[in-house]
């Protein structure tokens, strides 16, 4: 067994065992002559109950690693990847909850790059961080391209990044991405993926922009999905979605028209209140909203007429 194997079996049989460096206040301990060693001890403990599924105990194995070897990015890595893992549950807890731990999620990660710039799982890791911003972090193509190109094999971040390119509404970077990934794989698993990828990539990328509210930028992707897919149930799907889009999208105009109505009443300009509703008006709506802006127009008229007597 190589020596270095060995010693570090020792320090985590030691550690395992409950020897009294957990209670060593992090200043006194971190940069000392044996702290890389007891990070060491520290992180492969915490592989053995992230294996385990205990991620929180996880978690406090990894800050004593970071605390213990603050200039090693191996790992901010992996509590990064901790905090990342374990952010569905702390989104269960609190949503402030699962903002901070995506927060330090980032942090780490963006600190693991910064120390490990060839550690490719952190930038990938980093990527997906950074992709579960709401709305989405300016940086996280970048970064997803920086794993891609560490990575270029990998179809998971294949696809990721052919579906942020269709969101931003690069469609023809995606098809030239998915085009690159089938002349590299050449197994039939993998091209059925690849082709899979493809034909649901509207759809998938119209998800992620409801996700995010930007329903006018979803509506084409669906138009475009419904009109090109090969499955009759993703079709329906996606015209379900594009008439429920259009509806919301018609209620939000109506809501700001009527909003700026009465704001122009309360202000005083009767007059250019009436305009906003006549135009308002001069469109199909719905029946409810419709006689809901009638009736502040017969308000408004009743208003202008009273001061004019």
């Amino acid at each position: 067994m190589p020596r270095s194997r060995r010693r570090l079996e020792v320090v985590a049989l030691a550690l395992a065992a409950g020897l009294g460096w957990l209670s060593i206040p992090t200043r006194a301990s971190a940069g000392g002559p044996f702290s890389g060693v007891l990070a060491e001890g520290a992180a492969a403990l915490g592989k053995l109950e992230e294996g385990a599924g205990r991620l929180d105990e996880a978690q406090i194995l990894y800050e004593k690693a970071v605390a213990l070897a603050p200039g090693d990015g191996s790992m901010h890595f992996l509590l990064g990847r901790t905090y990342l893992r374990r952010y569905p549950a702390f989104v269960r807890q609190s949503r402030a909850a699962g903002a901070a731990a995506l927060s330090r999620a980032r942090s780490e990660l963006l600190r693991a790059t910064e120390l490990s710039p060839g550690l490719s799982a952190a930038w990938t890791c980093l990527a997906y961080a950074l992709m579960a911003s709401n709305p989405l972090s300016p940086e996280a193509g970048a970064v997803l391209e920086r794993a891609h190109w560490q990575l270029p094999r990998n179809l998971d971040l294949v696809f990721e990044l052919a579906l942020l390119y269709t969101c931003a509404g690069d469609r023809s970077k995606a098809d030239l991405l998915l085009q690159q990934a089938r002349a590299e794989h050449t197994a039939p698993a993998d091209l059925a993926r690849i082709d899979a990828a493809a034909s649901g990539l509207d759809y998938a990328a119209a998800e992620r922009l409801i996700a995010a509210s930007r329903l006018a930028d979803a509506a084409p992707l669906y138009e475009r999905a419904a009109a090109s897919t090969r499955d009759p149930r993703l079709g329906a799907r996606a015209l379900s979605m594009l008439a429920q889009i259009h509806e919301e999208l018609a209620r939000q105009r109506f809501r700001a028209a009527y909003d700026q109505a009465r704001a122009l009443g309360a202000r005083g300009d009767v007059a250019g209140a009436i305009r906003e509703l006549e135009a308002l008006l001069a469109v199909p709506q719905d029946s409810i909203d419709a006689d809901q802006a009638r009736r502040l127009m017969t308000a408004l008229a009743g208003r202008r007429q009273a001061k004019h007597g």
